[in-house]
Parts: C-alpha cells; sequence; structure tokens
C-alpha cells in the first residue's frame, strides 16, 4: 500500500476561517442503461425510480459548494437533474459521452455544479479527451504517423503508389513493427469519448480561485496505458486552459473530481514502480 503525504509547504496546520470552508461532493450516480451490469444487487433497488429520488436526497443531505457527477444520462440532466439544481441554487456544467450501440439507452457524461452564492464563474470549457491539442500532437509525431506521411508524400509527388518494394512501411520494416503496439493504443485512445468538464471559479469571500473539474476515464482493466495517457491529457487541458485565461499553473488551486477507476493501493510490482520491495 501506498503512503499518502502532503508536501511540507502545505502541511502546516494554519486556522482556515470557517466561511472560507469549502463543501466538495463527487458522486458516480450508475447510468440507467448500466444497470445490468451489477446482477448482484437486487433488481428493485437498481430501478431507476427507485434510485433517483434516493440520488437527491442524498446530494441535498450534502449541502456540497461545488459537485462533480458521473453517468449522468442526457435526457436526466435536461429534464430533471439541471432543473433541479437550479431549484437548488446551483449553476451546471456538463459534457457528454457518446456511448457506442452495444450500450442502448441515452448519451451520458460528466456535470459540475456550483453555487453562485458561493463562487462566482470566470471561465469553463468542456472536453473531449481525444479532442485534445495534446493528443493531436503526440499523434503526429508518431513514428509510424511519420512513415505514413512519406508514403503520402511519395504519393503525391510521383501521383502513383510506390512499388511495395520502394514503399516506405517496406523500407522502414523495423519501425512499423516495433510500433504497431503504437497504432494500437493511439486507435484506442483516439475512439474514446471520455472527458471533463471545469470551470475558473472565484471564491465570493475570500476571492481566491479554484479550478474546479469533473471527470470520468476509462474504465476497462485491459487498457491502462490509455487510461494513464487520458489522466495526462486531463492535467495538461487543466494546465493549458489556465495559461489561456492568464494564469500559471501554481497560481490557482485546482480540485478534480472524478471517477478515475483506479485504487489506491497497488499490489503488483512492475519496472516502473517496485512494491514491496524488488
Amino acid at each position: 500500500m501506498r503512503r499518502w503525504f502532503q508536501p511540507a509547504a502545505r502541511a502546516c496546520n494554519l486556522p482556515v476561517s470557517q466561511a472560507h470552508q469549502v463543501r466538495v461532493l463527487t458522486y458516480n450516480i450508475l447510468a440507467d442503461k448500466y444497470k445490468r451490469f451489477h446482477p448482484y444487487c437486487p433488481p428493485e433497488y437498481l430501478d431507476w425510480s427507485y434510485r433517483y429520488p434516493r440520488i437527491l436526497q442524498e446530494l441535498q443531505s450534502y449541502s456540497p459548494d461545488i459537485l462533480c457527477l458521473q453517468e449522468v444520462e442526457q435526457t436526466v440532466y435536461d429534464s430533471h437533474l439541471q432543473p433541479w439544481m437550479q431549484q437548488q441554487g446551483y449553476c451546471s456544467l456538463y459534457q457528454p459521452r457518446r456511448t457506442p450501440p452495444s450500450y442502448p439507452g441515452p448519451d451520458e457524461g460528466v456535470s459540475l455544479h456550483y453555487r453562485p452564492a458561493v463562487f462566482s464563474a470566470l471561465a469553463h470549457q468542456a472536453l473531449r479527451f481525444a479532442d485534445s491539442a495534446l493528443v493531436a500532437q503526440l499523434v503526429g509525431n508518431s513514428s509510424c504517423s511519420r512513415v505514413e506521411q512519406e508514403y503520402a508524400a511519395a504519393i503525391s509527388s510521383t501521383g502513383s503508389q510506390p512499388s511495395s518494394s520502394d514503399s516506405p512501411t517496406s523500407r522502414h520494416p523495423g519501425v512499423c513493427r516495433h510500433h504497431k503496439g503504437e497504432h494500437r493504443f493511439f486507435r484506442r485512445l483516439m475512439s474514446r469519448e471520455e472527458g471533463c468538464v471545469m470551470a475558473l471559479l472565484q471564491h465570493n469571500t475570500s476571492q481566491q480561485l479554484m479550478l474546479a473539474c469533473s471527470t470520468h476515464l476509462f474504465s476497462n482493466p485491459l487498457f491502462p496505458d490509455v487510461k494513464v495517457a487520458q489522466a495526462a491529457v486531463l492535467c495538461h487541458s487543466i494546465a493549458q486552459f489556465l495559461q489561456q485565461q492568464g494564469f500559471g499553473v501554481g497560481d490557482v488551486g485546482v480540485m478534480i473530481g472524478g471517477d478515475f477507476n483506479s485504487q489506491a493501493e497497488k499490489y503488483v510490482t512492475d519496472k516502473w514502480d517496485q512494491v514491496g520491495g524488488p
């Protein structure tokens, strides 16, 4: 199990005014179309008509100043959740996640809610990870991408496809063989619909700035590389968003609430991260 620690600069126990305290809640409410993946639960408790009023009751009981939700179906958000949040005194932002035909039902996504009585929103952004500038840069710099660009340039200059023995792929067989996994990784990363929604908020009492973000990372445990890449894109996108607003990375506090499909513990050792010795 990993040890958690606070950086020395933040470990001091400075008194905090109650007026400056902020309550934050993150919650995956389980989209109704995914209930079939939870057969261990009695079906009457999975029924949306049973769960939804209890979810609202739960959210209301915590009375958060900032709320991050995941697996919010688009129809639920538009018809029920957003109007209810407005009645409770929240402003709402939403980023949908398109789902493949194998998961019938409405799109679902992440939402971010904040109290305008506590925070003022200065700017906000919703993002699909695969559409980020960082992913485009990584794909453009990949080894096989350069080979494919050379192949396209050869066709453009001659007006015909080069012979199989003279094609860039044939001249660089080791490159594309070595990077077949790279191709699969980028195809998988580009095909995913996960994303985030973020807002630059200013606390009305203290005038302090906070970047609040709600997200949901890829769940499939067979593709941890995609999940790590999405986390990297998330952090890069937050930094880029803050820079666009005129702030450095360390100038604004960041709060990320979400379903990361990860655990705080690690039990298997690999060459990058040793657990319990070599």
